[in-house]
């Protein structure tokens, strides 16, 4: 039974967040924080997570967010007419406190996080970037116990955390430390030409191995964080070309290609190219896998064919099994898996 609620409400409140992809329980904890739960394009991880606020007992108001996808909002059982001026104010109120409450956290987490990066030591190598098939860049440290440090920085230059990857590869952000608007730099921004965007670490090292020596490399650590690193990069930096390099995150059942979307939608809006890692083996994939499995001048070749999330798509030679159909406004790249009887699954839609 839901707390300070009733059934039908709460009900209601379950079944919108699982409309918006989120896995949640069906009895959900309504205590004020901030709880983990799955979501549909991450079933097998806590990705997402959302809070239920005290109101009025026929209209909670409950936040969530998919921290792979970017994507969060508000609902409540109603709509936002149905509230009160008074409760949609003390939302608001809230909602402000919060968010002070977050960055004295976020202060707080940096500090220490700088302190005990500036501490370690340079990286010469570490056995989670040797199993990548690649080699240390500046900036990468280890620590005390060979963990690789990887610092997170804002685009003022300001550092607000470390990821933290281990020997056997497990990552993790330093505790309270800010994730959302922060990246890794590979190469000069500054002297740039060209501005490649990514998802993780190793994805980024393999791009700028193969590519040219003017190409910077961003390393944003997940597909939600793409969007906002993005805008502001773009508009700090106004000569470079972006390119956004996205994961291939397919799936058999041909849900949602998470690496896709999201480097379309920051494509969009800085109006920036978009390359997508394909293997020829059409599994799921990202720049590095194509890296090591197919080598750097694969890489190269995807990098360069980017397009505009608009263009129509012109790499060549594409994998066997591979093609492009119309789908109304759109052009599906689509790869046809000839062992599960010629089933069809769209990678990506430009």
């Amino acid at each position: 039974m839901h707390k300070l609620y009733n059934n039908k409400v709460m009900d209601k409140v379950v079944a919108k967040l699982r409309s918006r992809g989120m896995q949640v329980p069906d009895s959900l904890s309504c205590d004020g924080r901030w709880h983990r739960c799955p979501t549909d394009d991450k079933p097998h991880k806590k990705n997402g997570s959302y809070q239920v606020r005290n109101s009025s007992p026929d209209s909670p108001v409950v936040s969530y967010k998919n921290h792979g996808t970017g994507d969060s909002g508000t609902i409540s059982a109603g709509s936002a007419k149905s509230l009160h001026p008074k409760e949609r104010e003390e939302i608001r109120a809230r909602r402000r406190a919060d968010e002070g409450e977050q960055a004295k956290k976020h202060a707080k987490a940096g500090k220490a996080a700088r302190r005990l990066y500036e501490e370690a030591d340079a990286c010469d190598g570490h056995p989670y970037l040797t199993r990548k098939g690649v080699v240390p860049v500046p900036g990468l440290k280890c620590d005390f116990n060979d963990n690789l440090l990887v610092p997170l920085y804002d685009s003022e230059g300001n550092m607000l955390s470390f990821l933290r990857i281990r020997g056997d590869g497990k990552k993790r952000f330093f505790s309270g430390g800010k994730v959302g608007g922060g990246f890794f730099t590979i190469g000069n921004l500054v002297t740039a030409d060209k501005v490649l965007i990514c998802e993780g670490l190793a994805t980024g090292i393999s791009l700028h191995k193969s590519t040219r020596a003017t190409v910077a490399v961003v390393v944003v650590f997940s597909a939600g964080n793409l969007l906002c690193v993005a805008k502001e990069l773009c508009e700090r930096y106004t000569e470079p070309q972006f390119i956004i390099c996205a994961d291939n995150d397919i799936r058999k059942d041909a849900s949602l290609n998470t690496g896709p979307e999201a480097a379309y939608a920051a494509a969009h809006a800085i109006n920036a190219l978009v390359a997508v890692a394909v293997l020829g083996s059409g599994k799921k994939c990202d720049f590095n896998d194509v890296h090591r499995l197919e080598g750097r001048e694969r890489v190269r070749r995807l990098v360069d064919a980017a397009k505009r999330p608009f263009d129509m798509p012109e790499v060549d030679p594409l994998p066997r099994n591979y093609g492009y159909r119309p789908n109304g406004l759109y052009l599906d790249l689509y790869h046809e898996d000839t062992r599960l009887g010629n089933a069809i699954y769209v990678l990506f839609q430009f």
